[in-house]
Parts: structure tokens; sequence; C-alpha cells
């Protein structure tokens, strides 16, 4: 037999063989590297599935927004659980107010609850947010039995803040 890490060759019937003989220890280093990457894999994996649904729709939600009639832009941050959107340009009296309060995650489904200032009406009325198809925050106020969806366009960071200025 020959030392173990050596090759040797044969012939039978014209076929040449050729064999390697491993060391033992050889063979359980490399298994033992293959255990740990299979269970770093599946750590790895377990860890991804932990991460909560809010998270991964967050950054969906966070930036600037501008309102499509209106030239109003709302900067969208985190706050604790939820969220609030604050007018950073548009009319000179609005900016710096908070115009989304108390935005939170509905139950992980990509939509979000909230409240948005009608300064027309000066009170807070109950809106429904999500992100449709053309990545648009869909705004849904409801009054009553009346209702009224509001498409804001993401602004592009870098981007001008408004249309125009406004005194």
């Amino acid at each position: 037999m020959p030392e173990p890490g050596l090759s040797f060759r044969t012939s039978a019937e014209g076929v040449l063989i050729d064999v390697r003989v491993q060391p033992r220890a050889d063979r359980d280093a490399i298994r033992g590297l293959v255990h740990l990457a299979i269970v770093c894999g599946l750590l790895l994996v377990q860890v991804w599935a932990c991460v909560p649904r809010a998270l991964a729709a967050e950054p969906g939600l966070l930036g600037s927004w501008r309102h499509p009639e209106e030239d109003v832009v709302v900067q969208v941050v985190r706050t604790g659980e939820g969220y609030r959107g604050v007018v950073t340009s548009g009319d000179a009296r609005m900016v710096g107010k908070v115009l989304f309060r108390d935005v939170r995650a509905d139950g992980g489904s990509g939509r979000w609850r909230g409240q948005i200032f009608a300064p027309r009406r000066g009170s807070w009325l109950d809106a429904d947010f999500a992100l449709d198809a053309e990545a648009r925050l869909a705004m849904t106020v409801r009054v009553g039995m009346f209702s009224k969806v509001i498409a804001w366009t993401r602004v592009p960071a870098g981007g001008p803040a408004t249309r125009s200025a406004t005194p």
C-alpha cells in the first residue's frame, strides 16, 4: 500500500487507473468545512427570514414626495414605530409643518394608515397610503361617503424640490 497522499497507477487490461489515497485527517477536515458552510448558510437564511416585513418596505415610503396638483413637497421620515411627513417646500406658510402623522404599517401588507392635515378644513383626516404600480404614493382620504386618491410622485435625490418657487 502506498503512503497516504501519494498516487500510483496500475493497468488492468489496457485501462489506466489512477488511485489517490488521502489521509483520514484530510477527509475529516474537508467534511468539517462542508458542515460549517451548510450551518452558516442555514443561519443566514434564518436571519433573513426574521427581518420584519415593515423594514423591507420602509425605503419605499421614506423620501420626498411631490403633490400632483399643488406645488408642495413632503419629506417622509421615520418616527418611532411610524412615519410622518413634513412640508419641505411650497407654500411658505406650510413649510416646516407636519402634513402626515401617525402613519403606521397596516398588517405588513405594503399599506399604511395614518392622518393627513387638510389646510382648507383646518383638521386632520384619516388616510390610507400605498405604493401604486407606478411607484407613486397613492394616498386615499375619506370624508363621510366621499373619498379622494392623491398620487404623490417621488422627488429624485438631488432633483428639484418644486416645480416653481412659491413666495
